[in-house]
């Protein structure tokens, strides 16, 4: 069992962060691929955090421009093959971008000028599309791909990375063990929301990872708990049996901070 401790998340009621991140995934505002049309904002925190021009480009010419979508493609593809579910992932064009009525904080920035991209993507036995928040820094744009589901943890960047890292270290392990050639093909498929509760202060729930590796695919339940004075901590629980002929063992809890 891995534990680690997160200090900068904040205290989300459970209720309020399932009706964010609902509203986060269906409430913005499209926008026409062909045309850039942008829709008009009800929101002024959408307003201030779309921007009008980025690198002294209009933002239509700044999303059309070549740079902009081969670091697009270039950052997503190699997100799909570190993370992705396809063994060969393939970016197959833009299917939308969009603005999300409730933007995110990025822990590097803060608040910053941010959009969405909708990326199609192909490797798989069916094509998929992947959500892909992007924000800029000094006219530079940062992307951060979105797991599939409907997970809290996904609500917030540095829970969502330190889980990915903890996860991710573990399950190279795992997968060398299960007789994986190459224990760094760790596929995740989406992460989901089991239960939650509310206790005081604290609030605790449940979610459920769907990871594959070269032989197995596995559900790995996290437990996490939250609380505005001590942080988030978080804990992976192996299942006992991985395939018929591999039984893993639960790892030594551990602690990790800040």
């Amino acid at each position: 069992m891995a534990i680690k401790l997160v200090k900068t998340i904040k205290l989300i009621p459970a209720c309020l962060a399932i009706l964010l991140f609902s509203l986060f995934f269906h409430s913005y505002s499209v926008l026409a691929q062909d045309q850039m049309a942008i829709a008009p904002a009800d929101q002024e925190t959408t307003n201030h955090l779309f921007p009008k021009d980025v690198a002294g480009l209009p933002i239509h010419s700044f999303l059309h421009s070549k740079a902009y979508k081969h670091v697009l493609e270039k950052n997503i593809i190699a997100y799909e093959k570190k993370f992705g579910p396809c063994a060969s992932p393939r970016f197959a064009g833009r299917v939308d971008v969009a603005r999300s009525k409730i933007p995110k904080s990025f822990p590097e920035a803060g608040l910053i000028p941010q959009w969405i991209e909708i990326i199609k993507i192909e490797g798989c036995d069916k094509p998929f599309n992947r959500f892909v928040l992007v924000g800029v820094i000094n006219d530079v744009p940062t992307f951060h791909p979105m797991l599939s589901g409907n997970a809290l943890s996904l609500l917030d960047m540095v829970v969502e990375k330190d889980v990915l890292a903890t996860l991710m270290e573990s399950e190279h392990k795992h997968a060398s063990i299960s007789g994986c050639q190459k224990a760094d093909m760790i596929r995740i498929h989406d992460a989901q929301l089991l239960s939650h509760k509310q206790e005081g202060e604290t609030l605790y729930w449940n979610e459920v990872w769907h990871i594959s590796n070269c032989k197995d695919f596995k559900k790995l339940t996290i437990r996490f708990e939250t609380n505005p004075r001590t942080g988030t901590q978080f804990s992976i629980h192996q299942p006992e049996v991985v395939n018929k002929s591999v039984k893993m063992q639960l790892p030594t809890k551990t602690n990790v901070s800040e």
